[in-house]
């Protein structure tokens, strides 16, 4: 590595804004950065795609996969975003700090809601459900960011965990501008780009795919946020 691999560029404004979020030593420039970070995806592939992260979600499998990927990089890998602590995703806020747990487990709750309610394509006459609940599960756990970094790679480790759980190929992402806008759609409730990406060239769907779900996440002064998990979950439906 040369000398100057090791001193950030003062114009890179996305390595900077990593830095002031808090670095290992060992990370000393955006090539240790990306490199930690692949390794640290290959170390939570072979944790926990036998983990059942579509079936069986919990926070312990989301804390965890961030914490194995991003162990060699943040000294505070694996910890929810503390409170006070804002992120923006896109043009949408995430959700505020002290609601990520409960917004978390309320998307687990939606996406076993899901599972259980058959999506069968018409055309082709295929169950489509799990690949549904994957890209609502996905949509929604970006729109609640519950990290300082690393969302975007804790929920693609978590989406290819769940769709080995299918017992389907890994999604194939080819560019990744196409990959964005279908991950926009879904956090705006638009499953049907996202799923296709899922189910391959040659395989998609034409059927509407809508969320049955709000999106957003609920802040601690709305009035939908309750003491009572079922409560909220109840009131979550779009109406």
């Amino acid at each position: 590595m040369s000398k100057t691999d090791l001193v950030p560029d003062p114009k890179d404004a996305s390595l900077l804004h990593i830095r002031k979020l808090g670095l290992l030593p060992g990370i000393r420039s955006k090539k240790d950065y990306a490199l930690a970070v692949e390794l640290g995806s290959i170390e939570a592939r072979g944790v926990y795609d036998s983990q059942k992260c579509l079936t069986e979600p919990s926070i312990e499998k989301v804390a965890g996969n961030h914490q194995i990927i991003f162990r060699k990089i943040h000294p505070w890998a694996g910890q929810f975003r503390e409170p006070g602590v804002g992120v923006k995703f896109g043009d949408h806020e995430g959700a505020v700090s002290n609601r990520i747990e409960a917004e978390l487990k309320l998307l687990f709750k939606q996406t076993d809601w899901i599972l259980r309610h058959e999506v069968i394509d018409p055309d082709s006459g295929r169950d489509i459900t799990g690949y549904v609940a994957i890209a609502h599960f996905h949509g929604k756990f970006e729109r609640i960011h519950p990290f300082r970094d690393g969302n975007g790679r804790t929920g693609r480790s978590l989406l290819y965990s769940q769709m080995r759980e299918l017992g389907a190929p890994d999604m194939v992402i080819s560019e990744r501008v196409d990959y964005m806008s279908r991950i926009r759609n879904a956090d705006r409730g638009i499953l049907k780009p996202l799923v296709n990406l899922m189910l391959g060239a040659g395989r998609e769907v034409d059927m509407d795919l809508p969320s049955p779900f709000r999106m957003s996440p609920i802040a601690w002064s709305h009035p939908m946020a309750h003491d009572d998990p079922q409560e909220e979950f109840d009131n979550s439906f779009l109406r």
